[in-house]
């Protein structure tokens, strides 16, 4: 399967079918606006909850030490890894052959052989660092020690993120709350025609 191919069977149809049901929303979201002003507002209201994801990630910016015991740097543990890690990539690498799967058989079983060829090469990926990290504890462990070290330095997203950026900002709410009726023809018309433009070429690929 080809780039230009999976694109075509399988990215734009979802785009499109994404685009249709949120022009849907928008014109049933204009209608609301205009004809039954009140309700549509305190469904907004309702939907405008601002949860922080400041407050909600907090526990997992907390520094968490998982490093085994000392007595696990063994190089026995090493050569598991080294062993382990070898036989992984010679299975997944070289032994195992994955059927091929066609366009024609819709976009299910190719969405499902693109998930299990990814796995697998996740799996080759890190099975390919296991066994360097368990060469590097058999034959350099200063340097083991100094890899491990570089990789659990902790860096601290609340610090990178600039303050202020989790604010909550509702520019265009108090727009459409004092003029509901005119927001609510805008609306439901952009809506409506990004409607039609996605029915007509879902309609247009279907035939």
């Amino acid at each position: 399967m080809t780039t230009l191919s999976l694109i075509e069977q399988i990215l734009i149809p979802v785009v499109v079918l994404t685009l249709l049901v949120g022009g849907i929303a928008g014109v049933a979201l204009g209608i609301g606006l205009v004809f039954r002003a009140e309700c549509t507002l305190a469904f907004i209201a309702r939907m405008n909850r601002w949860v922080s994801t400041r407050r909600a990630l907090k526990p997992l910016e907390i520094p968490r030490s998982v490093e085994p015991a000392p007595s696990v740097h063994h190089p026995l543990f090493g050569a598991f890894l080294v062993l382990a890690g070898a036989v992984v990539i010679y299975v997944l690498a070289l032994r195992l052959q994955l059927p091929r799967v066609s366009i024609a058989g819709g976009p299910g079983p190719v969405l499902w052989a693109i998930a299990v060829d990814t796995i697998r090469w996740i799996l080759v990926a890190g099975s390919a660092a296991g066994l360097l990290l368990g060469a590097l504890m058999l034959f350099a462990p200063a340097r083991y020690a100094a890899v491990t070290a570089r990789l659990n330095y902790w860096y601290s997203t609340r610090k990178l993120i600039p303050a202020g950026s989790d604010a909550m900002r509702v520019a265009l709410e108090p727009k459409v709350e004092g003029n509901p009726r005119v927001a609510g023809w805008l609306i439901a018309g952009a809506s409506l025609a990004v409607t039609l433009a996605m029915a007509t070429l879902l309609f247009t690929r279907l035939h």
